[in-house]
This record gives structure tokens, sequence and C-alpha cells, in this order.
């Protein structure tokens, strides 16, 4: 976890930790690049939201998490995944969401939707 991250004052919601009065929401155990299987991240996302009521539901629960706490201010996703949620977000509520991951294929993928 970034050294930075670690000295804001966090709020524990579910698995998330929320910073609100930095605008800052961070999973509480993130993998690493050097995590066995982070290789297969993206891989292992894409194949997960394959299944598109999964998918809608993981994506559903995400809205209600960032509407709570930030409404429909710009948001920057660190850790996109396959980039569903950013698509979501930007489709249903018109929100300005961008996302960045240290896995160039999910970049890849992100910027072929966009």
């Amino acid at each position: 976890m970034d050294k930075i991250i670690k000295l804001y004052d966090a709020v524990q919601y579910d698995d998330l930790m929320i910073c609100e009065r930095k605008g800052v929401a961070y999973q509480r155990i993130m993998p690493t690049c050097h995590n066995k299987g982070y290789d297969n991240y993206f891989k292992h996302c894409d194949d997960k939201y394959s299944d598109k009521n999964i998918e809608l539901a993981i994506n559903i629960c995400r809205m209600a998490l960032t509407d709570k706490h930030i409404g429909n201010c710009k948001l920057l996703d660190i850790g996109i995944g396959n980039g569903s949620f950013i698509r979501h977000r930007n489709s249903v509520s018109g929100g300005v969401t961008w996302g960045y991951d240290v896995d160039k294929q999910a970049n890849n993928g992100l910027k072929k939707t966009n």
C-alpha cells in the first residue's frame, strides 16, 4: 500500500477503506505485481464478467458505493480490472470516469472501448 494513503483517516466499508476528506477509496488487501497469479488478473476479471448478470450486480453495488460517497463527481478508478465499471458508470450516470491499471492488457482493452 502507498505510504501516503496509509496516513489518511479512513473508515472501513466492507473490503474498502473510504477516506472521504481526501476523496480516496481503496481495497484493503490489494494484489501487487509480485503476488502469485497477478499476471492472470485481467483474464480473471474478463472471465468473471462473461456472465452479464454477475457483471451487472457488481456494477450496481459499485454505483451505490460511489453515489453514496461522491455522487456524480469525476472519478479516477485505479485498478480497473477489465474496465466494466468505468463503461457502466459513464453510460448510466453520465458521470465522468477514467481508469488506469498497472496491467497493460487492461489499459489497452479500455482504450479500445472508448
